[in-house]
């Protein structure tokens, strides 16, 4: 399975407004995952199943 990481930028950008500010406050870092099928591991194999049981986003 393969993740993407979203960080959340360390300062807000400059010349942003009141609602721009809370914006920036209620944002958190995550990720998101970018896989909804996965190989088997086994060489001989290597049939691909689908993981939808599996959570697509996570917060750090």
């Amino acid at each position: 399975m393969h993740w993407v990481v979203r960080k959340k930028k360390d300062r807000i950008p400059p010349g942003a407004d009141e609602r721009d500010r809370a914006k920036f406050g209620k944002a958190q870092s995550y990720m998101v995952l970018l896989d909804d099928k996965v190989a088997c591991k086994n060489l001989r194999c290597r049939k691909r199943f689908d993981i939808s049981g599996v959570k697509t986003m996570a917060f750090l």
